[in-house]
Order: C-alpha cells, then sequence, then structure tokens
C-alpha cells in the first residue's frame, strides 16, 4: 500500500486543539508558497519540489536564478532548502516563529542545516537554509526497507551526537 510523506501524523489537528487553531490550519493547509522567493537580502529561488510537510510548515527544494552550472555550497548554493511557515499559523503566529532562535543557536553544528536568509513574503515566513542529504524515509525506501546493522548504528551515532550537541546549548533538558 502507498504511504503518502505529504501527511504525517504530526501535521494533523490533535483531539484536543481548541477549534479555532484546527479552523486556522485547515484555513491556511491549502494556500500555494510563493513560485519566486526573494528574502533578506537573499538572491532570487524558484520554488521545486516538495520535499516534505509537517506541523511547523512545508519544505520545497529552491532554485538559484542567475548561477553558472557548478557545485557551490552555502550562500552560493544553487539548490536549497525553502521552508515555508504561513504567518496566521500556530507556529507563525504574528511573530516569526521560534524555530528561527533554535537554527541561530545551533548555528554551524554536524547535521543541522545553516541558515542563509530568513524574512517574510506575502503571507509566509521563509528560511533559506542548506539542503542537506536524502531523508531517512528516502533512505529506507531506496534501499527496499532494509538497512544493514552497519548503518543503523551509523545513523544512531549521528542521531546521539546531534542531540547532544542541542543539549549542550540549553534548548532541551533531560527528563
Amino acid at each position: 500500500s502507498a504511504i503518502d510523506r505529504s501527511e504525517s501524523p504530526a501535521s494533523q489537528p490533535r483531539g484536543n486543539d481548541p477549534p479555532e487553531i484546527i479552523a486556522k490550519d485547515e484555513a491556511t493547509a491549502m494556500l500555494p508558497v510563493p513560485e519566486r522567493v526573494e528574502v533578506g537580502n537573499s538572491p532570487i529561488y524558484i520554488t521545486g519540489r516538495k520535499l516534505g510537510k509537517g506541523s511547523s510548515g512545508k519544505v520545497y527544494v529552491g532554485r538559484r536564478l542567475g548561477m553558472p552550472s557548478g557545485g557551490y555550497k552555502g550562500r552560493n548554493a544553487i539548490e536549497v532548502a525553502l521552508k515555508f511557515v504561513h504567518r496566521r499559523s500556530r507556529e507563525g503566529s504574528c511573530d516569526p516563529p521560534y524555530e528561527w532562535q533554535v537554527y541561530q543557536a545551533l548555528n554551524g553544528c554536524y547535521g543541522i542545516p545553516s541558515i542563509h536568509y530568513k524574512g517574510c513574503q506575502g503571507d509566509y515566513y521563509i528560511l533559506v537554509m542548506d539542503l542537506l542529504g536524502p531523508s531517512l524515509w528516502d533512505v529506507w525506501h531506496s534501499a527496499g526497507q532494509e538497512m544493514s546493522v552497519l548503518k543503523v548504528a551509523c545513523i544512531a551515532i549521528d542521531a546521539i551526537s546531534i542531540l547532544e550537541k542541542i543539549h549542550s546549548k540549553g534548548l532541551f533538558k533531560a527528563i
């Protein structure tokens, strides 16, 4: 059976959400994202294919206009990830998302995308960030839904390392 990645359980309103929050989420869920993005003195990016969707927004590939072909990285990358959070969503709530502060605190940490530009355009808060490698979902499915013990161990070590770095920055405390 096919699984629709665009509708993760995290993106669904929970039963304990107040009706006005559920209505807000449903009202902003279908609005189109901008086809062209230019925020915070960034170059112009064309919004490409959708990479994913979660409770805090939608992520698309962005392709920079006017760049000669080649392998650029960081602020000069040809392809980036564009994260869109609707300004009237629960996370946007008329102020820049808290996520922006978290990314700023984690800037330069292994496994965390660097943010190159951020700002508002139309109805969206937008982050222009590094496009990392394939998602765990993509790796799982490209391997026929099987992974070697070594691959799982490597992923676990990376995940623990990233969580340790997040903890060291004071962004969450152990329970």
